[in-house]
């Protein structure tokens, strides 16, 4: 007997998705303009598939207040709704749309529709085209909301955002830069700067009175540490009116019960044709036919049944996220609470990547009436934001925003002075001139 010496293979048990969990997944990951794409596509593939018109192409007819009605004008501006979903596609994201974002998450929920009027009014050159007190007349409110909006835009941007003239923008910037003799002359300058413009520095110089190397030195103040397109210049181009953000879901809210609803839901409305389904079952052709037609309903059946684990996945996802951050969802940024993706899988019992897929790209309407990435409900820096309230807590005199930000540079943080802003509204605290 001889013995042979070898390699045998194991058995091993091994966790495979199915091609059909696949293509679950797949669908999961799409975006609204792409998930309309790919059931356009079945749609034209498949005759057994028929999608029913909702009311409203945008929410279906079951978001309540003003977003969808017919006629209402988007953001303000001259758009109105039309009845083709293309239109609401998900566009480039303007500077308007970021910092519209970055303001109502800066701003308790009530104030987002005084927030949305404000930047629909900035001009190409961050300048209001009406002033804050016209502002409240037009929305009905106390003049003080407009003025913490504002105030909260100045933080976000530059001291002279949201001004009614340049001249005014330039001033405020000014006077952010606190007072020396340099500073003082600066202000001569924009305030009579038709010397300056005409004639130039000697011009300017002979007008004020002063030194032509003073006029000079003011003048290059004015180029370098002022920002006269403070706010939608950052990306070229972007004149555009804010657009409407689309929801891919919407929580609703009587005040003292939140609900989930899935818009897309209520938007694509998909079905099997009842001709094939009576087809399918023997009524009518011959069997040649009739193998078609099965082959066709089973087709659509099965995208049938991944749409709607598409939607059950997502409702799922949000109604954990809403449930953990409730204080968010009603009151605005100061209630978010740290929550990751893996947490919220481990919640679920789902893994973390369908949980990312069901999240990613995701809208989700608030019962404030702004509309936030899904990508908020789950702060990102827990950590940065402790380092910052531990900074703000132990200053021996108010920082400025650059400075907070040049400390969280220091100690391993690196964040621009924007997000820092946010950060220190999330937290509560003032800006340096207020906390002084």
């Amino acid at each position: 007997m001889h013995l042979v010496m070898g390699q045998v293979p194991l058995a091993r048990m091994e966790a495979r998705c199915s091609p059909e969990q696949v293509l679950a997944a797949q669908l999961l990951a799409l975006d609204a303009t792409g998930f309309e794409a790919a059931v356009a596509a079945e749609l034209d593939a498949n005759p057994a598939l028929e999608r029913v018109d909702a009311p409203c192409p945008v929410c279906g007819g079951v978001v309540p207040g003003p977003c969808c009605r017919p006629g209402r004008r988007r953001a303000d501006t001259d758009r109105t709704l039309t009845s083709d979903p293309g239109e609401y596609a998900p566009a480039t994201v303007t500077t308007a749309e970021v910092l519209l974002r970055d303001l109502c998450a800066a701003l308790p929920g009530a104030e987002a529709r005084v927030a949305r009027y404000v930047v629909a009014s900035l001009d190409e050159h961050g300048i209001l085209d009406t002033g804050p007190a016209e502002i409240a007349g037009a929305l009905d409110v106390d003049r003080r909301r407009v003025d913490r909006v504002v105030a909260a835009l100045r933080s976000l941007t530059c001291p002279g955002a949201a001004a009614t003239s340049l001249g005014e923008h330039l001033l405020l910037d000014l006077a952010a830069l606190g007072d020396s003799p340099l500073v003082e002359l600066a202000r001569e300058v924009v305030a009579e700067p038709g010397p300056l413009t005409r004639g130039g520095v000697p011009a300017a110089a002979r007008a004020l009175g002063r030194d032509p190397a003073e006029v000079a030195a003011a003048r290059d103040l004015i180029r370098t540490a002022l920002h006269p397109y403070p706010v939608l210049d950052v990306d070229g181009e972007c004149s555009e009116p804010v657009p409407f953000a689309i929801p891919d879901l919407a929580v609703l809210s009587d005040g003292s019960s939140v609900a989930v609803r899935v818009v897309e839901a209520d938007r694509v409305r998909l079905g099997l044709d009842e001709r094939f389904a009576r087809l399918a079952c023997g009524q009518g052709p011959g069997e040649a036919e009739a193998e078609y037609v099965r082959g066709a309903v089973a087709a659509a059946r099965t995208f049938l049944n991944r749409v709607s684990r598409r939607w059950e996945t997502m409702r799922a996802v949000a109604e954990a996220a809403v449930d953990h951050q409730r204080e968010f969802v009603l009151h605005g940024a100061a209630g978010l609470r740290p929550l990751t993706r893996a947490a919220l899988a481990d919640r679920l019992g789902l893994h973390e990547s369908t949980v990312g897929r069901a999240v990613r790209d995701r809208r989700v309407l608030l019962p404030s009436g702004t509309v936030v990435p899904f990508a908020d409900f789950f702060p990102t820096a827990p950590r940065v934001r402790e380092e910052l309230r531990t900074i703000l807590e132990a200053e021996r005199r108010p920082l400025t925003d650059a400075e907070l930000a040049a400390e969280l540079s220091r100690r391993g943080h690196s964040v621009a002075r924007r997000t820092v802003v946010k950060y220190r509204l999330q937290l509560g605290f003032a800006c340096a001139s207020e906390r002084g």
